[in-house]
């Protein structure tokens, strides 16, 4: 699973947010938090890190998938999906639950972000091409993520030209990482149709590097000084 590090915060000042907490609202301390909502925490020397790996599993232990094979998420399958009228699910209501689920997975798992953006816009009229391809990132689930990495703002951006099948509009994506932890992403149609892959990409470059340049400066507000220079990565 995915860990997010968090640096831990002072002590009085703490204390001092849950006595202002506690008069407005009345609040039960219950000292160290553990598990909240499907998410686990745990601390350590580094920090604390938050997961949702119990939750992963009875997701994939609820579809009956506990013994099939880890694989790695076919983009393809995910392309090919589009409005249907035909092999409409019995039950739509399970699969919108499924969604549910796996909205509130990417909390900790940012990888599935833009899938599961895509099978989102399908939950009016869901089909069997849909469950299908969702049943295919349960399977993604099982795969095992790296837990450490060097303290380095990286940038992953990419455009998909036309991959809309039903407004052929291009789709901006990126997500940035410190270290290991994730600190924010973007998965949205751009609002105008580009005349060519070129033009698609550089929008998205654009739109990566104003993102960049608000979170340097996020991050010195926040006392994080992070000298090293920016990675970007994009499919050119």
């Amino acid at each position: 699973m995915w860990t997010i590090s968090l640096s831990l915060a002072i002590p009085a000042t703490i204390t001092s947010l849950k006595q202002v907490l506690h008069f407005r609202f009345h609040l039960k301390d219950i000292e160290l938090l553990k598990y909240f909502l499907g998410i686990e925490v745990a601390r350590s020397k580094k920090g604390i890190y938050i997961t949702q790996r119990k939750y992963t599993l009875e997701i994939i232990e609820e579809f009956g998938l506990l013994g099939a094979r880890p694989i790695h998420l076919l983009t393809e399958q995910l392309h090919k999906l589009n409005v249907t009228t035909v092999d409409l699910l019995s039950n739509p209501t399970m699969h919108r639950r499924f969604i549910g689920q796996l909205i509130h997975l990417t909390i900790t798992t940012p990888d599935i972000v833009y899938y599961v953006h895509i099978l989102n816009q399908y939950m009016s009229q869901p089909g069997k091409p849909h469950l299908a391809a969702a049943l295919f990132l349960v399977q993604y689930l099982k795969l095992s993520r790296p837990s450490d990495s060097a303290f380095q703002l990286r940038v992953f951006c990419d455009s998909d030209l036309a991959s809309c099948l039903d407004t052929h509009r291009s789709t901006t994506e990126y997500f940035s990482i410190l270290g290991n932890s994730l600190l924010s992403w973007k998965t949205e149609k751009q609002h105008m149709i580009p005349c060519s892959y070129v033009k698609a990409e550089y929008r998205v470059m654009a739109s990566t590097s104003c993102e960049i340049t608000w979170l340097r400066i996020l991050l010195c507000d926040l006392g994080v000084y992070h000298s090293k220079p920016a990675f970007v990565f994009c499919d050119n």
